[in-house]
């Protein structure tokens, strides 16, 4: 790349973390060990709004943010956009959405009759503000059904979707403490199905270190950021390894030229489907898979001044929406708003400041959306029917976890994200 190339760059990042560091903290996204701190979220520092970017001679760049301080104060500055979330009307919205999601429940105990909604189902009912336990009725006939899905080989899933299905069986059990005994097995599983050697494949093959939905050998970032996030929530940390290779799966996902290796990688920070192809079409990067990436980032215990993570804030930044899935429009908005509400909780912060200057309430603005968006019988239901979405039973799990993972950043206590 010539140095004129890289000045340009240099120039438009340094004008972006500006608006980032808002958003960017010094320090580490987690705590110690393979994986970040537990409980859900990691509370970080500021940064000054000053960032600068150095070209360094035609064949590289340093990209430096603003030196750190202490405190959100120096970051936040004035009043956010909008008013705060109306936490008694939230909570009684995430009741009215649980009613229907235990309305939806059949005799075998599993909502919605599939494995993986039914997971998703029970997550939503367990990390509701008052957290009901594994004996409660609410949850009890479900965790049963989920653990009669339970496989010698240690997975937990129906007739399909393996990958996905035991990730968030796992979420579940973490969240509840429900079949301990089931933990280690589906933790060996999940990673033993991370594609490395032992499947044939090799450091150079773009799909090395993601996971997919089954044993065909095509990985995503979908399945990847759930795996991880339930491996971080069941205190996996005994084989390192599977998180470097995560790592460089998550790089290769990237439109970050500077740590992704790949030829097609742009620069723009935000994350795609897999290494080469993206919902969005191309190799544009989205809203969802941004998030997803952001917050696998947080749970590999990357460091919080790492350039891909102020990469991706950069991309958030120019993106933020609570009324689309930026890249995809309706499709996977409610995946979109569950990815957002995770990724944006876990960094601790209660705002965040646009491309424009415009700083966000994002918890408030995100529980006006979805609030208004609700139906009368307490679900949720995408018009697109991509990705399940008009399934009410799987949007209406997806909007209550959106809901429900925001609630100790903006007050609520209990409820939230996190073990328990």
């Amino acid at each position: 790349m010539h140095e004129t190339d890289w000045r340009t760059r240099a120039r438009k990042l340094a004008g972006a973390l500006a608006v980032a560091a808002a958003v960017a903290g010094a320090g580490a996204c987690g705590g110690e060990g393979t994986g970040p701190a537990t409980g859900g979220s990691a509370s970080v520092g500021a940064t000054t709004a000053g960032a600068a970017a150095v070209a360094t001679g035609a064949g590289g760049a340093t990209v430096t943010a603003g030196a750190a301080v202490t405190g959100t104060a120096a970051a936040v500055v004035g009043a956010p956009a909008g008013a705060p979330a109306d936490l008694a009307a939230t909570r009684a919205a995430i009741n009215r959405g649980v009613a229907f999601l235990l309305a939806a429940r059949g005799p075998d105990g599993l909502i919605g009759g599939h494995a993986g909604v039914s997971g998703l189902a029970a997550l939503a009912i367990a990390l509701s503000p008052d957290r009901p336990g594994k004996d409660d009725p609410r949850l009890a006939p479900t965790l049963a059904a989920l653990a009669a899905l339970a496989r010698p080989d240690g997975a937990i899933a129906g007739k399909d979707f393996p990958g996905y299905t035991t990730a968030i069986a796992l979420l579940v059990l973490a969240a509840t403490g429900a079949h301990p005994e089931l933990v280690a097995p589906a933790q060996r599983w999940l990673a033993d199905h991370q594609l490395d050697e032992g499947e044939g494949s090799s450091p150079s093959d773009p799909g090395y270190g993601g996971i997919g939905y089954g044993d065909d050998g095509k990985t995503d970032l979908s399945n990847l950021h759930f795996a991880l996030e339930a491996l971080h929530e069941t205190h996996f940390k005994d084989r390192p390894e599977v998180y470097a290779r995560a790592l460089t799966f998550l790089s290769r996902c990237q439109n970050w030229s500077e740590t992704n290796d790949q030829p097609w990688a742009g620069n723009d920070g935000g994350f795609v489907y897999r290494p080469g192809e993206s919902k969005a079409g191309g190799t544009a990067s989205s809203g969802s898979m941004t998030y997803a990436g952001l917050k696998s980032l947080v749970y590999a215990s990357v460091a919080r001044d790492d350039p891909r993570v102020k990469a991706a804030l950069v991309w958030i930044s120019a993106h933020y929406s609570v009324d689309e899935n930026p890249g995809l429009g309706k499709k996977g908005l409610y995946y979109y708003y569950q990815a957002f509400a995770r990724a944006l909780a876990l960094l601790g912060e209660p705002v965040l400041t646009d491309a424009a200057g415009v700083r966000h309430d994002w918890y408030g603005e995100l529980t006006r959306k979805l609030l208004a968006m609700q139906a009368a019988d307490g679900s949720w239901k995408n018009d697109d029917p991509t990705y399940w979405e008009s399934n009410p039973v799987l949007a209406t799990s997806r909007a209550l976890l959106a809901l429900e993972y925001g609630w100790a950043t903006a007050g609520g206590g209990g409820g939230g994200g996190g073990t328990k």
